[in-house]
């Protein structure tokens, strides 16, 4: 007569479903059975997928903020906190340069039109 041991015994089974456990793997009535999952490794078709879907979201996203710029596009502020003693001057700086920079932009687009048109 088998006399069972005072220890649990451990019986890895690689098996996703229990019930389909044939009790010939279980010697002892008071074995806990430890299912194993699938193995993790990942298809090279989910991979690509995966890939694919993620290069598309991301081109959505481009063409989205490029649609809406308010929405994405950080606002321009000029900030001089009030205790600087020549608040005024700074801010009159910083909006005389900003006008130069605009100014620069349209002639330089002009320039290009003008070629573009003699061509």
């Amino acid at each position: 007569m088998l006399s069972y041991p005072s220890l649990i015994c451990y019986i890895v089974v690689p098996h996703p479903r229990p019930y389909a456990i044939p009790s010939s793997l279980v010697p002892y009535p008071r074995a806990i059975l430890l299912f194993l999952d699938k193995s993790k490794r990942q298809p090279l078709k989910l991979k690509y997928k995966v890939e694919k879907k993620v290069k598309e979201h991301h081109r959505k996203a481009r063409k989205l903020a490029k649609s809406m710029p308010k929405l994405f596009k950080k606002k321009d502020t000029l900030h001089v906190p009030n205790s600087c003693p020549f608040k005024k001057e700074l801010v009159e700086a910083m909006i005389a340069h900003k006008r130069a920079k605009k100014e620069a932009a349209t002639l330089k687009s002009e320039k290009r039109k003008a070629i573009d048109e003699t061509e």
